[in-house]
């Protein structure tokens, strides 16, 4: 199974190749890889608007020195701090959206063949939405995921202390530069918001 699906899937989207032995993310049980009770997406539009209702929140890119007072940074803390340690190392996906007349045979289908350009096919309907549409998803250099490495490592650590030195609180993937499921994202907001 390493070899097949998870050697091929890992340098298409990480490009480096795998050891065995270091991927910590994928523990399949059962044939499966999400584990979980309960699955599903959440409508991340309206939990933003219910959460930002009556709060001053920035939506611009805003850098060191542009804000007084707390602040919670949740976006890329390199950019934030205008590189001045160099730029953190990201992938991420870029997806294109295809109105299909036949859907796929699960909501996920993945394609580890390095012949193929795209990582993983989704569809939508499968997972709830209306319409027939397949998300064809290709790997990129997007921020989405920090690529965890010694180096990365060690320049994210004097930007986490730059951050410390000024208060700034940290939180979310590219904040904190760890690569977290966005369930775990959320229950770190929330316990960061109840220690205001």
């Amino acid at each position: 199974m390493f070899d097949t699906k998870i050697a091929n899937y890992t340098f298409k989207m990480w490009q480096t190749p795998p050891k065995e032995g270091l991927i910590s993310r994928i523990k399949p049980s059962n044939g499966k890889y999400f584990t979980d009770k309960y699955q599903g997406l959440l409508d991340m539009d309206t939990l933003f608007k219910n959460l930002g209702k009556g709060i001053k929140v920035i939506k611009k890119d805003i850098k060191d020195g542009d804000l007084k007072g707390k602040i919670i940074l949740t976006g890329a803390i390199d950019e934030y701090f205008n590189y001045c340690y160099g730029h953190l190392p990201y992938r991420g996906m870029k997806v294109k959206h295809i109105k299909s007349e036949r859907g796929l045979p699960t909501a996920v289908v993945n394609y580890p063949d390095l012949d193929m350009p795209f990582i993983r096919i989704t569809d939508y309907k499968k997972l709830g939405f209306k319409g027939q549409w397949l998300g064809i998803e290709t790997p990129s250099n997007d921020r989405m995921y920090p690529i965890d490495n010694p180096y990365s490592q060690k320049m994210y650590k004097k930007y986490k202390a730059l951050a410390d030195k000024k208060g700034i609180l940290l939180c979310g993937r590219l904040a904190t530069y760890k690569y977290i499921d966005m369930h775990i994202a959320i229950e770190k907001a929330l316990e960061l918001v109840e220690t205001l």
